[in-house]
């Protein structure tokens, strides 16, 4: 029963996801720093990094100051707005996420000239739950997600450099074989970075054939329980 489950909602995420990026590809423009001014984010400030990537504990010099005390505050933000966010965190620790986490899918990135509109909707579908819940950081190296109460789409995560600025982010990998993952989990990649004590946020980002350039899909954000 629970295999049968697990493998519908892993076929609702390759439909999404193939969904998903097809819509980022056709849907995106180059010029949408208009639609990008209707969202002011909660401001944060920070300095120049320091630190080692190989060790996963890059930091800012100066720290990060943010108003964002829960998760819940960037539903429905701007992705320019969870960009600049996320430029100011800091690499966390892999001793510092293990364990269980809640999370959210925050925004679509592909629905950046349509934020203002679709805001409430991601709002409001927050009162009646999300198919995406969190993640587990085990301390070997490796995680998975829950999805709708169940467990799967395993990925290992390290150190790294990010997709999107180049930066030390915490890197989360759902390609190697030994994770048993299908197409097109196995190829996501996701990155995150803290931007508080019990807050994480970052990009999810897809590539429909392995190898190729990846594209940001969506933006989410964990916090610890």
């Amino acid at each position: 029963m629970v295999g049968a489950v697990y493998s519908k909602t892993i076929s609702i995420a390759s439909t999404l996801a193939a969904f998903a990026y097809e819509t980022c590809a056709l849907g995106a423009t180059a010029d949408d720093s208009k639609a990008a001014e209707e969202y002011q984010a909660p401001m944060m400030t920070s300095t120049s990094t320091s630190g080692d990537v190989a060790s996963g504990e890059g930091r800012r010099s100066g720290g990060i100051t943010t108003q964002v005390e829960h998760l819940d505050e960037l539903l429905g933000a701007h992705p320019h707005a969870l960009r600049a966010i996320f430029s100011t965190g800091r690499a966390p620790a892999a001793k510092e996420l293990t364990g269980t986490w809640g999370g959210r899918i925050l925004t679509l990135d592909a629905a950046r000239t349509f934020t203002p509109l679709i805001r409430p909707w991601i709002q409001a579908v927050k009162a009646k739950g999300f198919v995406f819940r969190g993640k587990t950081f085990f301390p070997d190296g490796t995680g998975s997600n829950h999805l709708l109460g169940l467990s799967g789409a395993r990925f290992q995560f390290e150190p790294g450099l990010s997709e999107v600025d180049g930066a030390p982010a915490m890197v989360l990998s759902y390609e190697n074989a030994s994770l048993r993952n299908p197409w097109p989990v196995r190829n996501l990649r996701g990155e995150l970075r803290m931007i508080g004590d019990k807050l994480a946020i970052g990009p999810g980002l897809f590539s429909v054939n392995s190898g190729a350039p990846r594209s940001i899909l969506f933006w989410f954000g964990l916090e610890a329980r």
